[in-house]
């Protein structure tokens, strides 16, 4: 040990960093008006820390904390300047990236795309088990907006709020369970906007507050079970709604609240009345194109359907 360190106790450099420090903040170096007091404070500290290891007498201490003081708050300041510039750069790469998720692999929970805002926007190839997916609050034109090739359990798929002109709206080829899937409040002029190829069991398939201008919108080739299928409260001018090709165990499907123009909804009741071989309970089919309605409520027994080979239950068209 050197001899002058026999001299320096605890309390003696701790005064010595104090002395030190208000020299520096005195504003005789800029370098420590450049950090922020606490970062000072620990330049200082490792500083003489490395000086009491090193310095053989004690001028050459308090010489050596402030050079390597200097060193470490110059040190810091570089690291704080390219962690702002990483910062800086990720906000740009967010700002200029467009909106898009695609080819996205293992498990996924609350992606996210919202407050979309012009043109395209695409989330496509995720494979895994994928929750609470939603696309939302998207104003101005949108064209191409896809939500394709999931595998997976899928649960919680929304696409809500989309305001102004929307044309290929679609969600497809879907495998694995499927539950929750919700196409809401849709307002403006709909073109094209479809569920489709869904394989496995569904669950809680709705399109619903469809309000304006609404053609081809289409619930089509769904495959499984299917429970809780609903086309809801559809206002203003509706032509070519279809739902077809569903095959599987189909509960509770209705499509109801249709105002205004209808034309060509179609949920070929004829082969499900004839020639479907599976149990299909509270089919309500609607077809109107006057403001009157005629119910007729067809029941299960041989009598009336001669060719039901199944349970048919509380089957209704509104002509």
């Amino acid at each position: 040990m050197f001899p002058w360190r026999q001299e320096l106790s605890r309390e003696r450099r701790l005064f010595v960093l104090q002395r030190i420090r208000l020299i520096l903040i005195s504003g005789r170096c800029s370098w420590a008006q450049a950090i922020p007091s606490i970062d000072l404070h620990a330049s200082l500290v490792a500083a003489e820390r490395r000086a009491y290891d090193h310095a053989r007498t004690f001028d050459s201490y308090v010489c050596l904390i402030f050079t390597f003081a200097s060193d470490e708050a110059r040190r810091r300041l570089q690291h704080q300047q390219r962690q702002q510039q990483m910062q800086e750069r990720e906000v740009r790469e967010v700002r200029s990236t467009t909106s898009s998720v695609s080819s996205i692999s293992g498990a996924t929970s609350n992606l996210l795309i919202s407050s979309i805002s012009g043109t395209t926007s695409s989330v496509s190839s995720i494979s895994g088990a994928t929750s609470n997916l939603l696309i939302s609050s998207i104003s101005g034109t949108t064209s191409n907006l896809s939500v394709s090739s999931i595998s997976g359990a899928t649960s919680n798929l929304l696409i809500s709020s989309i305001s102004g002109t929307t044309s290929n709206l679609s969600v497809s080829s879907i495998s694995g369970a499927t539950s929750n899937l919700l196409i809401s409040s849709i307002s403006g002029t709909t073109s094209n906007l479809s569920v489709s190829s869904i394989s496995g069991a569904t669950s809680n398939l709705l399109i619903s507050s469809t309000s304006g201008t609404t053609s081809n919108l289409s619930v089509s080739s769904i495959s499984g079970a299917t429970s809780n299928l609903p086309i809801s409260s559809t206002s203003g001018t509706t032509s070519n709604l279809p739902t077809s090709s569903i095959s599987g165990a189909t509960s509770n499907l209705p499509m109801n609240s249709t105002s205004g123009t209808t034309h060509i909804l179609l949920v070929y009741y004829s082969h499900i009345i004839s020639s479907t071989s599976r149990n299909t309970s509270n089919l309500v089919i609607i077809y109107s194109t006057s403001g009157t309605t005629l119910d007729l409520i067809i029941s299960s027994t041989a009598d009336n359907l001669s060719t039901v080979h199944f349970n048919v239950s509380n089957i209704i068209i509104v002509v």
